[in-house]
């Protein structure tokens, strides 16, 4: 929820306290198992798929 936030990887990383790299590999693991993607980049932004924008609402309704 954090990249949907920034709508960056970098600053996920930054405030995570991780690096890029870590958050691009769990982004592209989230994307291998739901078979799809979770984010679009447009221009320098990632932007959330309405699939990440489902499982995000589905999460904090519980």
């Amino acid at each position: 929820m954090i990249v949907m936030d920034t709508n960056s990887v970098t600053n996920a990383a930054e405030l995570l306290e991780t690096s890029s790299s870590s958050v691009s590999h769990a982004i592209n693991k989230m994307n291998e198992v739901f078979n799809n993607s979770l984010f679009i980049r447009i221009k320098s932004a990632l932007e959330p798929t309405s699939l990440a924008l489902t499982i995000t609402m589905n999460l904090t309704q519980r």
